[in-house]
């Protein structure tokens, strides 16, 4: 599945909204699972980065974000137990063994409301302050069936804090 995800990509990068993101040049760093990885354990975003930069759809694969302490796996949580971008920060870290970071694209397979996104962005941030940072997830959760295109929808959006619980929301 990994390498179906990145031969989708490049064969429809220059249709597609990311056209701009995926560069050789870039680093792709992998989104940690929501449980420390074995290490044998399957890491889907690991994998899927592993494919694209054999696609040419980036320059490495920096695993630099670790899962210090688990946290509920936001896909098969109901939506008032999802962990929060707080706790997300507060459960990864940042492998010191990069010197330096200018341009990544976080990789990720699924995309609920993009709490993990955001907080593995702003734990790099606080590391490398001057990196420049995308992001790009296989899946994205869609709640409202109405709004459901086709199996394959390449969207480009946003993550955004909302106003009160410190929670985000992702559009599309």
């Amino acid at each position: 599945m990994s390498r179906f995800i990145a031969e989708s990509l490049y064969n429809y990068l220059s249709d597609s909204p990311f056209l701009k993101t995926f560069d050789r040049y870039k680093v792709l760093i992998p989104i940690p699972r929501s449980n420390p990885v074995p290490e044998d354990g399957l890491w889907v975003p690991k994998r899927i980065a592993d494919e694209m930069v054999r696609k040419g759809l980036g320059n490495d694969v920096v695993p630099c974000l670790i899962r210090a302490k688990p946290v509920n796996k936001s896909s098969q949580s109901v939506s008032s137990q999802r962990p929060l971008p707080s706790v997300h920060y507060d459960s990864l870290s940042v492998e010191q063994t990069v010197t330096e970071l200018n341009e990544v694209i976080l990789i990720d397979g699924v995309i609920t409301r993009g709490s993990t996104l955001i907080a593995a962005a702003n734990k790099l941030i606080d590391s490398f302050p001057k990196i420049k940072i995308e992001s790009f997830a296989a899946i994205r959760t869609i709640s409202n069936p109405l709004e459901f295109r086709n199996w394959f929808n390449p969207v480009e959006g946003t993550i955004t804090f909302r106003n009160g619980p410190g929670d985000t929301i992702r559009t599309p």
